[in-house]
């Protein structure tokens, strides 16, 4: 998945959703192969006008105050409970139940 492609979802969720905007951020970030190249693209968006204090201000919090990671947290978080409930584990590259 290109995350450039995708970006516009959770930075306008970042804009103008009133609950859980942290999440899509931290879902973007783990998108990203660098904190850096993620950082452009979060500080590059443009919402919606009536929404726009309100974005930076949140992305300016995150930012300020370093919490990307906690923002990563609720997704990377749901992918493992996905992963343990289809079998696989992202610990275990061949697929399947690793070996208890």
């Amino acid at each position: 998945m290109d995350a450039d492609e995708v970006a516009e979802v959770p930075l306008r969720n970042t804009a103008d959703a009133l609950g859980h905007w942290w999440n899509a951020l931290g879902l973007l970030r783990n998108l990203y192969a660098s904190e850096d190249s993620f950082w452009a693209v979060a500080e590059a968006y443009e919402p919606e006008a009536t929404f726009a204090g309100q974005y930076t201000e949140r992305v300016r919090k995150v930012r300020n105050e370093q919490r990307l990671v906690a923002c990563t947290a609720g997704p990377t978080n749901y992918e493992l409970h996905i992963a343990r409930f289809m079998g696989s584990s992202p610990l275990d590259p061949q697929g399947g139940r690793a070996a208890d």
